[in-house]
């Protein structure tokens, strides 16, 4: 019973930490494609993306 406890637990944060990589992943191509101009819409994109996901998995 614990192992799967500490299973599901380590699976979750695995796929938080999944969600963090890909979301950063597009915020670092936005920032550079766009030659830091939209570095602001790009940070507010990440950060509602990422919560959004998080969030949705609770």
């Amino acid at each position: 019973m614990i192992f799967l406890l500490f299973f599901s637990y380590f699976a979750a944060s695995l796929y938080i930490f999944e969600l963090f990589i890909f979301e950063l992943i597009i915020y670092l191509s936005v920032i550079l494609s766009s030659g830091y101009r939209n570095l602001y819409p790009a940070m507010l994109y990440f950060l509602r993306h990422f919560f959004i996901n998080y969030y949705d998995m609770i």
